[in-house]
């Protein structure tokens, strides 16, 4: 049996925030594990162990969700995060992706979508540490030659 995907959502609609959080609840192998109202809340909030996957929008109010990826990828390099946004222009997302996202979506994605994306991301970001081991792995044997 998988783990359970552990998700944090930082969201400003708390409409939009409120509903994310009951459908990642309620899908099996599936938990929100917080829900944040701005950038500086889930900055302030998150600590160790992160979520497996952070959901994040663009468009908050104080600090953007393109400032707030910056930071969050030095904290947490490994972390994956999608940009759940409204916006669909090409610069918004190229900025995001630059700044650390791992992926975008439109907030009109449908329920199976996000929730096989949040999959795919955990996925990912377990086959990129599992790279990375392997890389440290040959270097250290290198090494010690």
């Amino acid at each position: 049996m998988a783990a359970t995907v552990r998700v944090g959502i930082i969201e400003d609609r708390r409409e939009i925030r409120e509903g994310m959080a009951v459908l990642i609840g309620g899908t099996d192998g599936f938990e929100c594990v917080g829900a944040w109202g701005s950038m500086e809340e889930g900055l302030a909030a998150l600590r160790p162990p992160a979520p497996d996957v952070l959901l994040v929008d663009l468009g908050l109010p104080g600090m953007t969700g393109i400032e707030g990826i910056r930071i969050l990828r030095g904290r947490y390099p490994d972390l994956p995060m999608v940009v759940l946004t409204i916006y669909e222009d090409d610069r918004r997302i190229f900025d995001a992706l630059c700044a650390g996202a791992t992926g975008c979506l439109v907030k009109k994605t449908p329920p199976a979508e996000l929730i096989e994306v949040l999959r795919i991301g955990r996925l990912c970001a377990q086959l990129s540490l599992h790279r990375h081991r392997d890389r440290l792995r040959h270097f250290s044997r290198r090494d010690a030659s």
